[in-house]
Order: C-alpha cells, then structure tokens, then sequence
C-alpha cells in the first residue's frame, strides 16, 4: 500500500483538490447566481447540495477503499504464492591448486575438448559451463580444450617453440571457477547464463541453453583467458547474468559485474567480482 501511494500521490493530491476543495466552491458560487431562466434556478440552498455531494464523496471513498482493501490483501496473496516458490542462486567464487609437476608435464596443443573417460553412447546432464576469452571474443565451450586445461594443470606456464628449442613459460592467464547453486524456495525453469561485455546492448547478448534447476542443485562456472596481458583485447568490463522463471511464469534476473585488469604491481592479470546479490522481476 505504502509502495501504491508513493507511485499515486500526484493523482492522489490532485482528486483530493478537486473534491474537497473546487467542487465545494463551484456549488458555493453557482447558487449565489440569480437565473433568469425558471428551470435553472435552484430549490434547494448551498447547504443542502453540500450535504448531498458529501454523501455522494462518502460513499465513493468507502467502495474505493473497499476496492483497494480488496486488492491489496489479492496482491499479498499472489506475492506469498510466488515466495512460496521463488528461485534464488547465490555466487560462491572458488579458489584453484594446480598439483601437476609442469616440468615433468608433456606439451600437447590439441584445440579439442578434453577427453571424456566413459566410452560408447551415454546422456549426461551440463553442469558446467566455461566461458573463454579469444582475442577479445567470448567462446561457450562445455569443457576446456586440452591445450586450456594444461595451462591449469601447470599452474600458468605452457610450452612454446621457439628458433626449435622448446621454452616453458608463464602465461598472462585468468581462470575464475563460480559456483551457483538455488538456494531460493522453488525450482529455476528455464536458466539461462550469460557472459558478456557490459557495454553489449540486452538484445544482442549470448546465453547457454536454458536448463531447469532444482532447490539446493548447483552449476559451475569457469572464466578462462591464456591471455591477459597488459594489452590483451580481453580486458575490460564484463556482466554475468542469470535468466529463470518459477513455476507460475514469473521471469527474475541476477546480475553480477565483473572487472577484468591488468596489474602493474603485481605484473598479472587481476579479476574483480561483485558479489551483490540482488534479484529483479522482469515482468512486473
């Protein structure tokens, strides 16, 4: 009610000017003119009309009340139904150990996803979603490149060639693993997650396929770049959001900023989340 009167009080003041103040004055000063014309001349006196149209504004007031006492407790009931119900994902960042020997560690360059150890046909639910930064561009991949997840497994450093020596070097890298899990009170249809530029109007964002997500269930979520170096395309502004509706229809959104720069002091790429969690009902 209070959220009502915020939005109305324009409306509010002016019908209450009207009522109480004009139309009282107009019937005050229309029975002070003396028609000519029979029909026209009044019978009744000021007091009288007054009194009538305070009946009438009485009244008026008392349905509308009703009828905003009647909405308000439908409005608290539609609000408790989708409580009831409502998905919320709290961002939990997650640190990495690297526990390979990278001297020991065999270069393979091959651009495919990582092998999966289970031979022959199965189905499998996406639970993991990586994000990779390429010469400023965003990749969706549903597992890192083998040539990736040697960078991770050697803590940053990768084999290169060079005038036919071989060189182990350090890489300029970001991995940030996330992860997200429902906490609210009801199942997530149709999740979506993004990753994009921030400056990337709405319209022209990329998402993953959209999944359902069920109380307590969690996804993760890895941003990855070989390459952030102090002049690297891949730095700059950057926004996580998360897409889901409740059983009932209701569309939320979750946003989270994320910073991408490059640290002279420390001479390494640095990435910087905001953690705040704050939900949005997009259809109002």
């Amino acid at each position: 009610m209070q959220e009502w009167i915020k939005n109305k009080w324009k409306i509010i003041l002016a019908f209450g000017i009207i009522g109480l103040i004009v139309i009282p004055v107009l019937i005050n000063v229309v029975f002070k003119i003396d028609f000519e014309i029979e029909f026209l001349r009044a019978e009744w006196d000021a007091g009288d009309a007054l009194s009538f149209y305070g009946v009438l504004l009485a009244a008026f007031l008392a349905v509308y009340g009703v009828y905003l006492s009647i909405d308000y407790s439908n409005r608290n009931y539609r609000d408790d139904l989708r409580n009831q119900v409502l998905p919320f994902f709290a961002v939990n960042s997650l640190k990495t150990k690297a526990s390979n020997n990278w001297l020991n560690s065999i270069m393979d360059n091959e651009e495919t996803p990582k092998k999966i150890e289970t031979q022959g046909y199965r189905e499998y639910k996406i639970t993991d979603y990586n994000f990779a930064l390429e010469d400023g561009k965003i990749v969706i991949y549903n597992g890192l490149t083998n040539a990736q997840q040697k960078v991770l497994d050697n803590a940053g450093f990768k084999w290169i060639k060079n005038g036919g020596v071989m060189m182990c070097v350090a890489s300029d890298h970001i991995c940030q693993p996330l992860e997200i899990e429902n906490v609210g009170n009801g199942a997530a249809i149709s999740f979506r997650i993004g990753f994009n530029r921030k400056d990337t109007p709405e319209k022209d964002r990329k998402y993953a396929y959209a999944i359902p997500i069920k109380v307590g269930e969690k996804i993760m979520v890895h941003i990855f770049s070989e390459d952030c170096g102090k002049n690297s395309p891949n730095l700059g502004d950057y926004v996580l959001d998360m897409h889901y509706k409740d059983i009932y229809g209701n569309e939320y959104s979750q946003q989270h900023d994320i910073n991408l720069d490059y640290s002279d002091e420390h001479s390494s790429p640095v990435i910087s989340i905001l953690y705040e969690e704050k939900q949005v009902l997009d259809n109002k």
